[in-house]
């Protein structure tokens, strides 16, 4: 028996690390593993039963099959076999489902006036991936979107393994290349509106108003403000549906994220882990960057926010999608595991069991899965059984752990995101390629310093640090230039109880630079360019404010990330060199301990230990030392 309890997946009542595969027959005309003239039906019993000898004990639907809405009740009515039949077949596996409640946007009415429109009044050129392609603030499409996720949820609410529902996957505004959404009227209205609540227009001047359609077309903070506002009506349009998949029973909901908020795009994308948090059971994203390299602490880093997120709101994280491609190595797929546990964590969903069947149209042939399209094994696949048996193995340290909080926070300002690309991008459109954000910059940098200086850092937006739910006694604000007025006061009232703020400012006159940091102090006149600035870095910090780290890799080739249980600590650790298969480790350790063992996928290690310094020796992809 499964059931979830605050974000934990509970096995015959055991608390149990989540391990899940997606399995979508069909979720888009040109992606399936099996086409329509196979044995679906077989071959998903046998997908489903190889899933469960696998050592999984989740799978992750769709909600494929017809909705007819009957507008006098007001209902709609579902009739979904096949989906029934592998929730049915999931269940005498053993196997655990939620189920992703909407495919492409929800519009059972047929509203003609729902698009979303691009800046220049046109529906743009949706991508395949562009799940969200309605208005957020069309109220017609929020009703539909409610009834629709409220009669799916009542129609598998009957299943007694379906644990829970997803709302969309990877929602965000469509990037087309050249356009910005969304410039449907019903949200042009819903802005106006906005703008007048929070003071910034008066009625009579909102009446008229329009949303700038370009950069550079009004002020940098009416540029910021649309784009917080479409953030912001993003969030509210998944809690709509969310609520919706709730009202039958209260059943835990999550959504699949896209794991760009730290990314230069996320201005226009629209992800918001900090909104989503408050209002979902389970925080979800994606991750399709992987832990060794230059990649390392950007993907911890989109963890790391995920995870804070969730825990500023008494919430857990999952991975919902953690990258498993056909062609993926063993060692990267193990990497990305270690790393994503190392965030806290408490489900790996990996997408996907079984690749695409290769045929015009398909946008990835048989690219993500431990399986083939054809049912044959990838050369990774038993490299996954092993790490499922590992992470099956210390079940109980990892259940019973969180992440550790060292008392360092990072500020996240989406404001400051969407201000720095309306000064920085004026001559650009918004193709990845060409843009700039230094704000994203300055937090990916700063973060990764505060990573190699041994900090587990905390990220916080302005709601949680005026919370502190979560304990941060420093905070490190990378982009003081561009923040909102109302997370400015929130920082000094901050600074006013007592914390240590520490802002990011520019190395030079160019802003295009990597920052420095310099002590807050509430005097305007730091932040002139003719005052010296002391050059502060991350490996300050523990000297500055009295704050230790609690671990510290001694050697670049090995990330460590920091778990702390009751009576024990988890060091995650992770070779992140590209070019050597094993490395040693060397890590301080700064907490008192009595014992240290070091467990992996490839089996036990010797732990040497010198007074505060462990050392292991012959690391291939990382693992994890335990402290009693």
């Amino acid at each position: 028996m499964y059931e979830i309890k605050n974000g934990v997946l509970f096995q015959n009542g055991k608390k149990t690390f989540v391990l899940g595969e997606s399995y979508y027959p069909s979720f888009h005309p040109s992606k399936f593993p099996v086409p329509p003239e196979g044995d679906r039906m077989g071959e998903m019993v046998r997908d489903l039963r190889m899933m469960a000898e696998a050592g999984f004990n989740h799978v992750r639907f769709a909600a494929l099959g017809d909705v007819s809405y009957d507008e006098e009740k007001g209902e709609a009515t579902i009739s979904s076999p096949f989906v029934d039949a592998m929730i049915a077949e999931a269940d005498k596996n053993n196997l655990s489902v939620s189920i992703r409640l909407q495919g492409f946007s929800v519009n059972l009415r047929g509203f003609s006036d729902a698009d979303i429109l691009n800046e220049k009044g046109e529906v743009p050129d949706f991508a395949w991936c562009d799940f969200v392609r309605t208005s957020t603030n069309h109220k017609g499409i929020l009703e539909d979107n409610f009834v629709h996720a409220r009669d799916l949820a009542r129609h598998y609410n009957t299943f007694p393994n379906v644990i829970g529902y997803q709302i969309y996957n990877e929602p965000k505004y469509p990037q087309c290349k050249t356009c910005f959404c969304d410039y449907n009227m019903h949200s042009v209205i819903a802005f106006r509106e906005w703008l007048v609540k929070c003071g910034v227009l008066n009625e009579m001047e909102a009446k008229e108003y329009m949303p700038p359609r370009a950069r550079g077309e009004q002020s940098p903070r009416m540029w910021a403000l649309w784009r917080l506002f479409s953030a912001q009506s993003m969030t509210a349009f998944l809690l709509n549906a969310s609520e919706g998949a709730k009202a039958p029973r209260e059943m835990p909901t999550y959504t699949c994220q896209t794991s760009d908020m730290s990314c230069k795009m996320n201005a226009v994308r629209g992800v918001d882990a900090f909104g989503i948090a408050r209002g979902m059971d389970i925080l979800g994203y994606t991750m399709y960057m992987h832990g060794w390299g230059s990649e390392y602490y950007p993907m911890c880093f989109e963890g790391d926010i995920f995870e804070s997120a969730a825990k500023l709101h008494g919430k857990e994280c999952w991975c919902i999608e953690l990258d498993s491609r056909t062609y993926i190595p063993p060692s990267v797929y193990n990497r990305g595991t270690y790393a994503t546990i190392g965030s806290g964590v408490k489900g790996i969903l990996y997408y996907q069991w079984r690749g695409d069947c290769p045929v015009p149209g398909v946008p990835y042939p048989n690219s993500c899965g431990i399986l083939n399209y054809d049912g044959t094994k990838t050369a990774n696949f038993d490299n996954a059984l092993k790490v499922n048996r590992w992470i099956a193995s210390v079940n109980d340290l990892l259940m019973g752990a969180e992440r550790a909080m060292d008392g360092v926070g990072l500020f996240y300002s989406f404001y400051a995101l969407a201000f720095s690309d309306a000064v920085e991008n004026l001559a650009y459109d918004i193709s990845q390629k060409k843009c700039f954000n230094m704000s994203a910059t300055y937090l990916t940098f700063l973060y990764t310093e505060m990573r190699k200086t041994g900090y587990t850092v905390t990220v916080t937006d302005g709601c949680g640090l005026k919370e502190n739910k979560l304990g941060i006694k420093v905070l490190v604000v990378p982009d003081f230039h561009h923040i909102s007025p109302e997370e400015r006061a929130t920082i000094e009232e901050f600074y006013d109880k007592g914390g240590e703020v520490f802002v990011g400012v520019p190395t030079s006159d160019t802003y295009h630079c990597l920052p420095r940091m310099t002590r807050f102090d509430r005097v305007e006149r730091t932040y002139q360019e003719k005052v010296y600035l002391p050059p502060i870095c991350a490996h300050d910090l523990p000297s500055l404010t009295g704050i230790i780290p609690k671990a510290i890799a001694m050697n670049y080739e090995i990330g460590v990330q920091v778990l702390q249980g009751d009576g024990y600590t988890l060091l995650l650790l992770s070779n992140i060199a590209c070019r050597k298969d094993v490395v040693d480790a060397m890590v301080r350790v700064t907490l008192p301990f009595t014992t240290a063992e070091f467990t992996s996928v490839d089996g036990e290690r010797k732990v040497e230990i010198y007074g505060d310094i462990l050392v292991v020796h012959s690391i291939r992809d990382g693992g994890m030392i335990i402290l009693k």
